[in-house]
């Protein structure tokens, strides 16, 4: 007599997670390696961002976020973590955040020199404007202090061609990436060197904002 019942459905596979997981320090969720801050405590017991993911040695990953932050320090976390090391710079809230900031900011200068390199960037209010209604333009950085007039200018263009402007830096560091003077706005013609830009941007600001 055949048996009755249901016919099992065929296994879906699930995705495998991109690259070796992690469990953060603060809020003790795991996650890729590769979305997560590595700190390293250095042989003269500074404790460091691992920024490139590369230092030897134990490492404690955290979350880019600020309740993370919050209870990673309030936890002690890095004392736990690198326990039996002399540790001669334990950071508290506010030097933890500033240096998770100024990590992402080297890697999103680093991003924008490698976009000029590549001849992937491009810098002049007129020539970004022509570019964008071209569509050749993937995303676009105003300067903090540009003149009002043209950075609405240059907004109002990115809009109206459904690209994303994002206000940042200022006219001196953006300048400084393109190893020039300073400019108002910096146009990225890559998807890829955008998308980098944007991960990095999203995660200084959930570091600096809670919630």
């Amino acid at each position: 007599m055949a048996r009755s019942g249901r016919r099992k459905g065929p296994r879906v596979a699930k995705p495998k997670p991109a690259g070796p997981i992690r469990t953060c320090i603060g809020s003790r969720v795991e996650l890729p390696r590769g979305e997560m801050a590595r700190l390293v405590c250095g042989p003269d017991g500074i404790i460091l961002v691992d920024r490139h993911l590369k230092a030897p040695g134990r490492g404690a990953h955290l979350c880019y976020d600020a309740e993370a932050i919050r209870a990673a320090v309030k936890r002690r976390a890095l004392s736990r973590a690198f326990k039996g090391q002399v540790i001669t710079n334990l950071p508290d809230e506010d030097t933890l955040t500033q240096m998770l900031v100024d990590s992402i900011d080297e890697r999103l200068e680093d991003t924008l020199r490698l976009a000029r390199r590549a001849r992937a960037s491009l810098k002049g209010a007129d020539l970004i404007q022509s570019a964008l209604k071209r569509g050749e333009v993937k995303l676009v950085l105003v300067a903090e202090d540009a003149a009002e007039g043209t950075a609405n200018r240059i907004s109002n263009t990115a809009r109206a061609v459904e690209v994303e402007a994002i206000i940042f830096g200022d006219r001196q560091w953006l300048g400084e990436t393109q190893g020039g003077a300073p400019i108002a706005a910096l146009g990225v013609l890559d998807e890829a060197f955008a998308e980098r830009i944007k991960i990095e941007l999203e995660r200084r600001r959930r570091v600096l904002v809670a919630g």
